[in-house]
């Protein structure tokens, strides 16, 4: 319990680090930057994408849904990508939820506070995105939650390994876009009709599922 071993090491000062660390317990006078030299460095075992360790990724989740808003109105969240693998009928797909009822968060890159990030993953019904970095804050959604991934078969499936590690209901729809030979970069467009029947069946079945609670 020396305060020289209670400490967490980052190369560089980044801000939303610090936040997601100060969410999880670890406050800013205990995060050292930089390249040393210290006198003990522990490293906990990495978990790789495909796989994360389970009870590493079921810490994670207690600490920071522990540390999310409650206050947030369950709504579906789509996220937009506005560099490499965007839905180019993003506009289009979130009409399409909003004509069909659902009441739709967008969630995309610009740089957000942490606690706002939780609060619209946390009590999402249903996450709807494109294959990239922005499903990982799924670790936060509800158990009951959808997570739909707009995806070219060639991507790799680690969030649909992470969704079911963490007990959501994983949907993989292919994008309809013509097959590109860059396909980690290239748009992918979303299969409007499937989307909305899947969410929207989802929203329902949910509504039966505190209804059925109440009763």
């Amino acid at each position: 319990r020396s305060p020289w071993m209670a400490r967490c090491h980052q190369f560089r000062n980044r801000p939303q680090i610090v936040e997601l660390l100060r969410l999880t317990g670890v406050g800013r006078a205990r995060i050292e930057t930089g390249p040393g030299p210290f006198r003990l460095v522990y490293a906990p075992a990495q978990s790789p994408c495909e796989g994360p360790t389970i009870h590493h990724l079921l810490a994670l989740r207690a600490a920071l849904r522990a540390a999310a808003p409650t206050a947030a109105k369950p709504r579906v969240v789509v996220v937009r990508r506005a560099a490499t693998r965007a839905l180019s009928n993003h506009d289009a797909l979130v009409a399409a939820l909003v004509g069909a009822g659902i009441d739709v968060a967008v969630y995309d890159d610009r740089p957000l506070p942490q606690h706002e990030i939780l609060a619209l993953f946390a009590t999402a019904r249903a996450v709807v995105a494109p294959h990239g970095a922005g499903l990982a804050n799924i670790v936060v959604a509800p158990r009951r939650a959808i997570v739909v991934e707009i995806r070219d078969a060639r991507h790799s499936r680690c969030f649909q390994y992470l969704a079911e590690a963490l007990g959501l209901r994983w949907e993989g729809l292919a994008s309809v876009a013509a097959p590109a030979a860059d396909f980690m970069a290239a748009p992918l467009v979303a299969p409007v009709a499937a989307v909305v029947r899947l969410v929207v069946r989802a929203a329902n079945a949910t509504l039966d599922a505190v209804v059925s609670k109440r009763i």
